[in-house]
């Protein structure tokens, strides 16, 4: 084997296990980026009822993403993607952040603290980026398999 060679292996097997753990790195990314920003700007009493919002309409967008999912026809696609392991890691990314909004809305409600329903927030949001990813590669290659 070429050093060219080592170097495509390491370099595949690095975006295998961050497409595998998406939904571990995501809310990662997204929790710190979020404290950087609320470091520069403290949570008001407006972004708490906003986020409550928000974290009803897209845990909404979620459940509605999520039995698109399990929908899906079973063709040579579908079958694969669940074979390997893909439609796990979908289903993961979903639930997670489904959760996620629904403790951020309580602890919005019951006002329990507002830096820690900022930060499930965050990880609702990053993974429904994730999952808006995913549903439209899934669903897109899906209408296209036979």
């Amino acid at each position: 084997m070429t050093l060219l060679d080592n170097l495509n292996n390491i370099y595949y097997e690095i975006k295998m296990h961050l497409v595998k753990y998406a939904y571990i790195y995501a809310p990662i990314i997204g929790v710190s980026l979020g404290t950087i920003s609320f470091y520069r700007k403290p949570i008001d009493m407006l972004f708490i009822s906003n986020a409550i919002n928000l974290s009803g309409i897209l845990a909404g967008f979620l459940f509605t993403s999520l039995g698109i999912m399990i929908s899906l026809p079973d063709n040579k696609f579908t079958i694969l993607l669940k074979e390997n392991g893909y439609m796990r890691i979908v289903y993961k990314t979903m639930a997670i952040g489904i959760v996620a909004f629904l403790i951020s809305m309580v602890i919005g409600l019951i006002r329990f603290n507002s830096i820690v329903m900022a930060v499930f927030f965050t990880i609702g949001v990053s993974e429904t980026f994730l999952s808006s990813y995913y549903l439209y590669r899934v669903s897109y290659y899906s209408g296209k398999s036979k």
